[in-house]
């Protein structure tokens, strides 16, 4: 899904730059729906902790290109899907993205070692 696809589909915050359409997007960046198709092709790194799937995506100069506003200065999006399929999608520079990754591999293993 392209940029110009999402903002056909969606109504975003001229401001915000948030979906404010209810639903699985609502309040989540434009650039939710765009990574989350993509995540459901297989183009990520996936983890399941406590029964939630997160995708790690490190940002590609594509991505950059269809949200060079939203994206710049960031290096990696983590996204989640909970319970009740509501999708989260926040984007970190380096340093976050690897500090947030570290934590989740960590209890990644703390939940496999439960088995």
């Amino acid at each position: 899904m392209t940029r110009d696809e999402i903002l056909k589909e969606f109504n975003v915050d001229e401001f915000s730059g948030r979906i404010k359409n209810p639903g699985r997007f609502e309040g989540e960046q434009v650039f939710a729906p765009y990574f989350y198709d993509n995540s459901c092709e297989g183009f990520y790194s996936d983890m399941i902790i406590d029964d939630i799937p997160y995708s790690l995506i490190e940002i590609s100069e594509e991505d950059r290109k269809e949200f060079p506003d939203e994206l710049k200065g960031m290096f990696g999006v983590i996204m989640w899907q909970n319970s009740q399929g509501f999708i989260f999608c926040k984007a970190f520079n380096e340093k976050e993205y690897r500090s947030n990754v570290s934590k989740l591999e960590s209890d990644s293993e703390k939940e496999f070692a439960k088995l």
